[in-house]
Order: structure tokens, then C-alpha cells, then sequence
């Protein structure tokens, strides 16, 4: 009975260590120059080339001036202002829609290029 009881607390520590080591998911982090899942990715040159920038959330505006959401990865645009200067981008997060008409953009993990999307926020 006691050996039972011990093999059965070993059985229980081995696999609580099992699932304490199992890695977790992580969300993605924006505006830190890396197309990620759950990203909405606006790049400086057209076919999803040049500096880009990754945002998580809605973005209602792209700001000018020093306070602008700027292009953050390596690559043409570098620190330029996103407000007027994207030419592609890559949806890798849920559907969004455009602002002005309500229309929806292509859904996840899917490519476009400036004349499909305008300003987008998260449907």
C-alpha cells in the first residue's frame, strides 16, 4: 500500500513538472518591427517591402509631425512618418474593415496593396 501511494505522489510531482515546462503563447508586440500574428502591418514600399510598422490595436489616427506613428524595422522609410507613406500591407490579425465605408478588407494572413484599405480598425 505505501509503495502504491508513492508511486502514485512520484506519478503526480513527474507530471506536474511535465505540464509546469509546457510553453505558453505569446501575444504579439507591437510596434516592435516584426510582422507578427494578431499584427496589422503597414510597409513603406509597395509589395510588403521596406521598413514596416506592427500594430496590435485600432489605430483612429497616424499622426504628423513629431508625434506620428513612424515606420520602426530596418529598410526604406525607416523613422518616416506611416500617415500617407504606406504602400502595402499584410493583415496577420482578425478581420478588420475600412473606417470610411465600413467595407471588409481581406481577412488573416492575407496580403494587399494600398488602393484595396485606408485607414483600418479592428471590426
Amino acid at each position: 500500500m505505501k509503495k502504491t501511494i508513492a508511486s502514485a505522489a512520484v506519478a503526480a510531482a513527474l507530471t506536474g513538472a511535465v505540464v509546469a515546462a509546457a510553453p505558453t503563447a505569446q501575444a504579439a508586440t507591437a510596434r516592435n518591427g516584426v510582422c507578427e500574428t494578431g499584427e496589422f502591418c503597414l510597409y513603406y514600399n509597395s509589395g510588403n517591402g521596406g521598413s514596416l510598422v506592427d500594430l496590435a490595436n485600432s489605430q483612429s489616427d497616424y499622426g504628423t509631425g513629431s508625434g506620428c506613428v513612424t515606420f520602426v524595422s530596418a529598410g526604406n522609410g525607416q523613422g518616416q512618418c506611416v500617415k500617407n507613406n504606406a504602400a502595402s500591407v499584410w493583415n496577420r490579425g482578425p478581420p478588420w474593415r475600412r473606417s470610411s465605408t465600413g467595407a471588409a478588407t481581406p481577412g488573416p494572413s492575407t496580403r494587399s496593396t494600398r488602393a484595396s484599405w485606408r485607414t483600418c480598425v479592428r471590426s
